[in-house]
This record gives structure tokens, C-alpha cells and sequence, in this order.
């Protein structure tokens, strides 16, 4: 026996299996409900691996709690199914700002273009909300749970743990995932899936298989939002909004840099240094609120950094921005440019697959693009759009293995998903 197969043997005797499912959906934000989500409702068994204690990731944990544009500033809503129905989720007990009026009550088209599908939730509906409707539908979730490696079948069965035991002379041969090994309460486990859905927000699962990524070199500005109440209104405090160069749009504003320094995401120094110069600016605000409204309480900080972009995959695909309304054939819905009116772009499903690893598929801010394109894919409309076609991909992988284009695409305008925009 080799020293790789017994290293694969030590492994596995330490990581006692934990769970076996049909699909296992790494990471438990917006793509991550919304990929289990649609995964269940195709039949599928579905386990949710979620690090945090709640669900909803940087939407909620995060506090960046505004859902932005379902529409295309002109009039049109472009994002549907579950984009739509978690929208509507989120506001289920109300809305914090930016009530889409004319959206939801049947406003005019001149209306629709005056305020665009958007608004401002509160992220503790969102959280147990998500969780209702995910039992309702039979996903299986599973809390402080954090995957860090990942058993693959290569070829025609030789088994590694992870891309650093993945030799040169294997590595052009298709890859399967096998397991996910998880850190828990208990320890080490394994969790076993035909599919898996990578939802992590930092490709997490491609990076343990050994897929290409790209990491977002330029990194991310220090960002410091906070709820604070005064006069019984709750509200969110933006401290450290959205880059110059971000904002095309006059709707659109901007602070100083909180900071100059940037930030990757992938050290726990310098997640660890983020998080320690965020809470001081919050904490800094809070005493100057305080100084200026007697009335003023500090109710809720981020329990993760406010991180944008970590790393996102290099798919068969990207979402690419001269494709603006192009006709794509293999389009599984669509997405507007919250920066910008007019902009509308088809997602590729291509973008959610990485060639040589057929049994794993990317949802949400990791999913293959260019450059200017992440900004797009990183909110939370699209997060919802990739994150469902995810989650009946990974379905439909579970049951055939494989995943054949038109009967995914069928499967989406079952759930109500509008694929290209000359349908609308």
C-alpha cells in the first residue's frame, strides 16, 4: 500500500462518517438557502453545512442587510423565482426602508422606474424565516459546522485528501468529491454526497478539490455596519459603504475609506485584524451618536467580517460584461447592475462549473466572471438566481450523473424563473 493511501486510510478512521445525503450544500447564505431549497424541492435528500448558528451569511450574520434590485431600473423585473420568493420573504413582516411600493401594490411602469424592486430588511425575520421554510421543505440542517478538507475519487477511483495530494500525474483526470471532511462540536466528521453545491463565499469546497480560483487581488475596503436605535426606530449605520468606482449611479453614495489598508479574506490574521478595526470604528460612532442623541442605543453588530469578494471560481463559463442582454443559450436566469439602470446580463450556466470536477457546483459571489462582472454576482439577486440553478443542477447530477441543460432549464421555469431576457 502506498504512503497516499495510507495517509487516505488515517484520514478517513478520523473523520467517522456523520452524515449521507443526496446533495450537501457548503455554506448557509442567500445562494446556500436557496440552492437547498431548490435541491429539495426536486426530490432531493439535502444537507445544509452551515459555520455559523443562523442562516442568511453576509445578508444577515453581516448586517448588509439591503436586497438589491430584482429589476433593471427601466421598468422590468428581471431576477424571479426564488429570488422573488425570498424577497418577499424578507419583507414578510415588514420593511426596514425602501418599501417597493410601487412593485408589490401594482404601481404603474413610471412608478417602477422611479423606485427600483429593492429594500432595506430586518435581518432577524430573514434568519428564522429561512430556516421555517427550509425544514418545511425537508433540508437537513446542520449549524457550527465547518468543512475543511475534501476526499476526492480520481479517475477511475484513486482517492485523495485534497488538492495537496494530488499528484501531476493525475491532475488533468476528472476529480469527484467524495466526502467533505467538517469540524464540529464533536470534532472531525465526514459528510457523503453524490453532489455538492460550494456556497461558501470563498469557494471553499472548489479550493479543497483543487480547482482553479481566482482570489480578488485589489481586496476588499474596511466596511463597519451596525444597528443603533434611537426614538424606538431601528437603524442601520453604513460606515464604510461602496468604492467611488462602484458607484455609477447619482442613486448611489459614498463615504470617506474608513481605512486604507485592503483586505483578502483568506488569513485569519488579516480577517482577524478587519474585525478588530471594524468593531473600533463602530464603537468610535456609537460614542458620537451618543454625544449628539441621548436617546441613542447600540442594538446589533456583525457576527462576520463585511467581507465582499474572497475568491471565485474559473468556470467552463463567465459572466462577462460585454455580454450586457445578450442572448445566452445556456442562460439560467438573469441579473440587473445595481449600480447602473439599464444593465442586464443572462448567467451562463457554465459559470457554476469548473471543468474536470462534475460533481460540484458553485452558487453565489463564487461563481466564475470577469473582474467587473463579481460586483454583480456578489448581491443578492443573483446570489438567489445562481444559488437555485445550483441547487437543481446538483439534483438533477444526484439522480442521473449528470446534468443535461435543457431539462435544468425546464426544471427553472417550473419555479418560475425567467431565463433570457427577450421573454419578458
Amino acid at each position: 500500500m502506498t504512503n497516499k493511501a495510507l495517509n487516505v486510510r488515517k484520514q478517513e478512521k478520523e473523520a467517522p462518517l456523520l452524515c449521507r445525503c443526496d446533495v450537501a450544500v457548503a455554506g448557509g447564505g442567500v445562494a446556500g438557502i436557496a440552492a437547498a431549497l431548490a435541491a429539495a424541492r426536486q426530490g432531493a435528500d439535502v444537507a445544509l453545512l452551515e459555520k455559523q448558528c443562523v442562516l442568511g451569511g453576509l445578508a444577515t450574520s453581516g448586517l448588509v442587510t439591503v436586497y438589491l434590485p430584482l429589476c433593471d431600473g427601466r421598468g422590468n423585473q428581471v431576477s424571479y423565482g426564488l429570488a422573488e420568493e425570498l424577497f418577499h420573504l424578507s419583507v414578510r413582516y415588514g420593511a426596514q426602508r425602501k418599501y417597493p411600493k410601487a412593485w408589490l401594490e401594482g404601481g404603474t411602469k413610471e412608478e417602477r422606474i422611479a423606485k427600483r424592486y429593492e429594500v432595506q430588511f430586518n435581518p432577524v425575520y430573514f434568519q428564522l424565516l429561512a430556516e421555517r421554510l427550509l425544514k418545511e421543505a425537508g433540508v437537513r440542517i446542520f449549524y457550527d459546522t465547518l468543512v475543511s478538507q475534501a476526499v476526492l475519487e480520481i479517475g477511475t477511483g484513486e482517492k485523495a485528501f485534497g488538492p495537496a495530494e494530488v499528484s501531476r500525474e493525475v491532475s488533468s483526470a476528472e476529480k469527484r468529491i467524495k466526502e467533505l471532511i467538517v469540524e464540529t462540536a464533536e470534532g472531525r466528521g465526514a459528510v457523503r454526497a453524490k453532489s455538492y453545491v460550494d456556497a461558501t463565499g470563498d469557494a471553499r469546497v472548489f479550493r479543497a478539490a483543487g480547482a482553479p480560483v481566482q482570489r480578488y487581488e485589489k481586496g476588499n475596503i474596511l466596511a463597519a455596519w451596525y444597528y443603533g436605535v434611537s426614538g424606538g426606530r431601528l437603524m442601520l449605520r453604513q460606515l464604510g459603504t461602496v468604492e467611488e468606482s462602484d458607484c455609477m449611479s447619482k442613486e448611489r453614495h459614498t463615504d470617506k475609506p474608513l481605512s486604507s489598508r485592503r483586505f483578502g479574506g483568506m488569513s485569519w490574521e488579516d480577517n482577524s485584524q478587519f474585525l478588530q478595526l471594524a468593531h473600533e470604528q463602530m464603537l468610535l460612532d456609537m460614542e458620537a451618536r451618543r454625544r449628539e442623541d441621548k436617546d441613542f442605543e447600540a442594538a446589533l453588530i456583525p457576527g462576520m467580517a463585511q467581507f465582499r469578494m474572497i475568491c471565485r471560481i474559473e468556470g467552463k463559463a463567465s459572466l462577462r460584461q460585454k455580454d450586457r442582454e445578450c442572448y445566452l443559450e445556456e442562460s439560467i436566469g438573469m441579473a440587473a447592475d445595481w449600480r447602473r439602470r439599464g444593465y442586464v446580463y443572462e448567467i451562463p450556466f457554465g459559470c457554476l462549473c469548473a471543468s474536470g470536477f462534475p460533481n460540484i457546483f458553485a452558487a453565489g459571489r463564487i461563481i466564475s466572471s470577469d473582474e467587473e462582472m463579481w460586483e454583480v454576482s456578489r448581491v443578492i439577486p443573483a446570489c438567489a438566481v445562481t444559488g437555485e440553478a445550483a441547487g437543481i443542477g446538483a439534483a438533477l447530477h444526484s439522480q442521473r450523473g449528470q446534468v443535461d441543460l435543457q431539462q435544468l432549464q425546464d426544471c427553472l421555469r417550473e419555479q418560475k424563473q425567467i431565463l433570457h431576457f427577450r421573454e419578458i
